[in-house]
């Protein structure tokens, strides 16, 4: 490989000459030098490939996920359930406090926010 300027020869490694006189001892060809710009147009090749590579997978990806968006609407309910999982409680009026399971069924993709209230109820003696 000569250099740009002057014309002389790189020094070349002591790798470059194993690899050379390995090829020379099997009698298998030369190993093949390229200069920089034919790396660097390769390498121009490879990322070009890559980024397109990228691009489908990305796109292949998208589809999956719009399918199976469009599978779990077909699964699960679009709108979400909240209910006490039971249907009554009795609490004494000196309890202080109560303590309540609420239950969600249906879609669970969203958020969901509950209103409530209370109000003190006293039950008529017999």
């Amino acid at each position: 490989m000569k250099s740009q300027s002057g014309g002389k020869e790189k020094p070349k490694s002591r790798a470059y000459y194993r690899v050379h006189a390995t090829h020379a001892l099997t009698g298998s060809p030369p190993a093949q030098t390229k200069d920089s710009a034919a790396i660097k147009a390769e390498a121009a090749v490879v990322a070009e490939a890559s980024k397109k590579t990228k691009e489908k997978i990305a796109d292949a990806g998208a589809s999956i996920a719009q399918g199976v968006r469009s599978g779990l609407s077909v699964i699960a309910p679009s709108k979400s359930i909240v209910q006490f999982a039971e249907p009554g409680i009795a609490v004494p009026e000196d309890c202080g406090s109560a303590s309540l399971k609420v239950l969600r069924t249906g879609s669970l993709m969203s958020t969901v926010s509950v209103r409530y209230s209370t109000k003190a109820v006293t039950k008529p003696k017999p």
